[in-house]
């Protein structure tokens, strides 16, 4: 039964306050973990964790994204829509579960010995490596929930439970040790709980279908598996080229360097926080006109977007430019930061918030096929620069190549968006927020120096009231009449609700 605009409404809410949750959690998660097990042990769970995730989405072969379009185009047909699942798990299973054995008899000694020279590396990613599967498997059932519309129950599942369940458990086994066993198996367990919640909740088909397949209809394997693969393909370069400079930086340096790294990278994120919310609505939007060939509709949709992304993101940004090597103090002293790659970092993510419209453009049009060759590029300019620069810089020289990518695919597909549909997707009115955004900075700035504090707590504070002069400044001066008309009617439902 397909749902109404209602439910997809209610369901889009849903899924972007646990998007939320799940990054606070997240890095609540490296808050807690990090100091604990130190930059070397860290670096060395977030490198075996990034290598279990792409092997992850190779074996998933892009049979989520499969099983979504099959479901749908074989609604009325639940014997049809399940065949296509069941292939999906024995397939992806299977492959999980041969990479597992392989990493475990070959992989771990041989990375370990050419490729991350660390002592812990082969014993560690033996156990880490039992993630493959448990992602596999959360993949595809998390693919069946929302193909089904029940997309609630598995993005809770995924985005809060897991996490959270997670973190108890490793803050409850740290009570007995402080060391990285304790983060990988309760990384480990979590994952197991939320795969075999979503199973038990899904028992009864399980049972009807997955275990008992002999009644289910044919289907053209061929078929279903070439479509997902295209789709795997441009996940696992997107994927690939979001952790090269990881892997890169775990071959030339090592792991604690890994791990330095790797705490930037879990706190710059806070970027691109409300990106999610908003592109929750944005795809399906442009996909809608698009089809309709509203291309006026589509410029609008895309630069209302842009805006607030910059009213948005632009501010975080700053605060990270300015006061991100104090306020990432919260990780401990044992953590070398350099304010560059801070900064560095913190503009990938905002180029990443402000671009995230084109990308729809391409993606979620007929001009799809463009995003791979693109991601493609950015994919081998980022692993050149990395092999060039992290010799002779370091963590800079990752994070240099890392912008350069982002900045280049983005510009890239900005250009084919130009040239396809004649507008461009910025207007006027996202220099306010910047203007307005600098001058808040720069007068905090200058208060927080004249005071002379230089403390995390004074950061804070800092950042605090940045964050409220920007507000007040962005209310009076920064927003078009539209975005003006859509805050007042926001602040009198809040100020409705406190009052009851």
């Amino acid at each position: 039964m397909q749902p109404n605009a209602k439910d997809v409404l209610k369901a889009g809410a849903i899924v972007s306050v646990s998007s939320i949750v799940g990054r606070a959690l997240a890095f609540l998660s490296g808050v807690v973990i990090a100091p604990a097990i130190g930059p070397a042990g860290y670096g060395l769970f977030v490198l075996c964790r990034d290598l279990c995730l792409t092997g992850s989405m190779f074996c998933r072969s892009g049979f989520p994204i499969g099983i979504i379009r099959k479901i749908r185009e074989s609604k009325g047909n639940s014997l049809l829509q399940s065949s296509y699942i069941v292939h999906a798990f024995y397939i992806s299973g299977t492959i999980s579960l041969l990479l597992m054995l392989f990493a475990w008899v070959w992989g771990g000694n041989y990375l370990a010995t050419n490729v991350f020279p660390d002592e812990r590396f082969s014993s560690t990613f033996r156990v880490m490596v039992l993630l493959v599967p448990l992602l596999t498997f959360l993949d595809l059932l998390n693919a069946c929930y929302r193909a089904y519309f029940k997309v609630q129950k598995s993005s809770i599942v995924i985005n809060i439970g897991q996490p959270s369940t997670r973190l108890l458990l490793i803050v409850c086994l740290f009570i007995f040790s402080m060391d990285l066993r304790v983060v990988i198996w309760g990384t480990l367990l979590s994952y197991l709980l939320a795969v075999g919640y979503l199973l038990y909740d899904s028992r009864n088909w399980l049972l009807n279908n997955l275990f008992s397949p002999k009644h289910l209809p044919k289907i053209n394997i061929r078929n279903f598996w070439s479509y997902s693969f295209v789709i795997a393909i441009t996940g696992s370069v997107n994927l690939l080229m979001d952790k090269m400079d990881g892997f890169m930086i775990g071959y030339f340096n090592g792991s604690e360097e890994v791990g330095n790294y790797a705490i930037i990278k879990i706190a710059v994120p806070v970027i691109i926080l409300f990106n999610g919310a908003f592109n929750s609505l944005l795809g399906t939007t442009i996909a809608a006109l698009a089809a309709d060939n509203d291309y006026g509709g589509m410029a609008n949709a895309m630069q209302q977007h842009s805006r607030w992304m910059v009213i948005s993101s632009f501010p975080l940004f700053l605060v990270f430019a300015v006061w991100g090597k104090d306020l990432l103090l919260i990780f401990g002293k044992a953590f070398t930061l350099p304010t560059a790659t801070i900064i560095l970092l913190a503009g990938g993510q905002l180029i990443v918030a402000l671009f995230s419209s084109v990308g729809f453009a391409l993606s979620m049009t007929k001009n799809y096929q463009a995003e791979l060759p693109v991601s493609l590029l950015g994919l081998f300019i980022n692993a050149c620069l990395n092999y060039i620069l992290i010799p002779e810089y370091g963590i800079i020289g990752a994070a240099i190549a890392t912008v350069i990518a982002i900045l280049t695919v983005n510009i890239v597909r900005l250009t084919i968006v130009c040239k396809l549909y004649h507008f461009f997707p910025f207007d006027r009115w996202v220099v306010p927020p910047m203007l307005l955004a600098f001058v808040s900075v720069l007068t905090t700035w200058y208060l927080r120096n004249w005071i002379g504090d230089s403390t995390i707590t004074g950061a804070i504070i800092a950042s605090c009231f940045f964050s409220i002069l920007y507000l007040l400044l962005l209310y009076f001066f920064g927003l078009n009449p539209a975005d003006n008309e859509l805050s007042k009617t926001i602040i009198r439902k809040m100020k409705t609700k406190i009052a009851l």
